[in-house]
């Protein structure tokens, strides 16, 4: 079964096949190829990523079935290298690789939308990466193409929400000057092939075209061995140049497309720089997450604080020990309630300006075990002893 594939339209403002959505028997052959994988890779494979799987393979023999294998196994790459988050996280000897292998982005791009990267041969530090004392990994090397691509997967992101429509290819523009048979040697040849396998294909229908410039004679031979390595739809959108000015004369390329590098007018920065610059943002945010919740977490402790000094009691006096409020006193303490009334008496003979000041104490013992009959008593038999004084008196 073969499909026709949508006509890109004359201007972006057509929005193109990116932006178009599949056609009814591709959608239909979508819906088999996903009953066939497990319920993860509708959670985890964003709608994006099937509609290109699906778009990338629909001519394939067998097709339902060559998606569904595909979709599995982007997402065991993708959880394998943890694709989500890894422009946010600094990968092992990252900063060596990046340096060893350098990727450009550019700040431009085309009419549609679709970014350009630029690599050049001559600036892989091939000896570095083979042999070197930073004993670089092939499952490194991986990692940070698949740091560079998730880089790129961003900026097109962001380019679709500022033009309006959906972009989701990029343009790559690689010299490969100074390339010979002695280069790509089997080591270099085993690096090659799992980019293109294992890597560029899990990103299927992300080129949009390819421009190999400087092309040596020795390319033909290089190239009769890489190319069955590539699927036949990315096979079509590679164009094989001689050097950098075919990219206006045959391609039709702006300046404001091509690289400064390559004569342009396209400011590049490398994807080191642009992954720092990204991971310093997310720092600065982190902060100032931490700041916010501390300053709250500091709040709310003051406000506790206040709440609590609120309902604190004051402190209250001990009190002395009284009878249960139904319990008789006992023979001693009648002979204190006695003893007490004798004190009251003489009091009535002393001098009227220390009334006062024995009253307010009665009062106040009154006032203390009003709650006790025993106390209250015997406040009330004082009581009776000042009312009945011969010499008035105020308080």
């Amino acid at each position: 079964m073969s499909f026709r594939r949508a006509a890109l339209p004359k201007t972006h403002l057509d929005g193109g096949e990116e932006n178009l959505p599949l056609e009814p028997a591709q959608a239909k052959l979508l819906d088999e190829a996903i009953r066939r994988c497990p319920e993860d890779v509708v959670k985890e494979l964003d709608a994006q990523v099937r509609l290109r799987t699906c778009r990338g393979h629909c001519d394939d023999k067998n097709p339902a079935q060559v998606i569904a294998d595909f979709l599995k196994t982007i997402l065991k790459f993708r959880r394998d290298f943890d694709a989500d988050n890894i422009v946010n996280v600094t990968i092992p000897k990252g900063e060596l690789i990046h340096q060893c292998w350098p990727v450009y982005i550019g700040r431009n791009t085309d009419e549609y939308g679709h970014t350009m990267m630029y690599e050049s041969l001559k600036q892989v530090n091939i000896p570095e990466i083979l042999d070197g004392k930073g004993d670089i990994q092939l499952r490194e090397l991986k990692a940070m193409r698949v740091q560079v691509l998730e880089l790129v997967t961003r900026i097109k992101a962001q380019t679709s929400a500022a033009k309006g429509h959906t972009v989701y290819k990029h343009n790559v523009i690689f010299d490969i000057a100074g390339l010979s048979g002695s280069i790509f040697s089997s080591r270099i040849r085993a690096v090659v092939k799992a980019m293109i396998l294992e890597v560029t294909e899990c990103y299927p229908e992300a080129l949009h075209k390819m421009f190999l410039i400087n092309a040596p004679r020795a390319f033909r031979f290089i190239w009769a061995v890489i190319s069955p390595w590539v699927q036949p739809s990315t096979r079509a959108k590679i164009h094989i140049l001689g050097d950098a000015k075919d990219l206006q004369k045959q391609e039709g390329l702006s300046l404001a497309e091509i690289p400064q590098q390559l004569g342009g007018q396209n400011p590049m920065t490398t994807s080191w720089q642009l992954l720092q610059d990204i991971q310093a943002e997310n720092r600065r945010k982190d902060q100032a997450i931490q700041a916010k919740l501390a300053q709250e977490q500091q709040a709310k402790v003051r406000q506790q604080d206040d709440e609590q000094q609120k309902i604190t009691p004051l402190p209250v006096e001990p009190r002395q020990k009284a009878h249960a409020p139904n319990s008789r006193p006992s023979p001693t303490h009648r002979a204190v309630h006695t003893r007490s009334n004798g004190a009251a008496s003489s009091a009535n003979a002393a001098s009227s300006v220390q009334k006062p000041a024995e009253l307010t104490g009665i009062l106040l013992k009154i006032q203390e075990c009003s709650e006790e009959r025993c106390f209250l008593e015997y406040g009330v038999r004082n009581w009776n002893a000042y009312s009945h004084s011969a010499q008035p008196y105020s308080v």
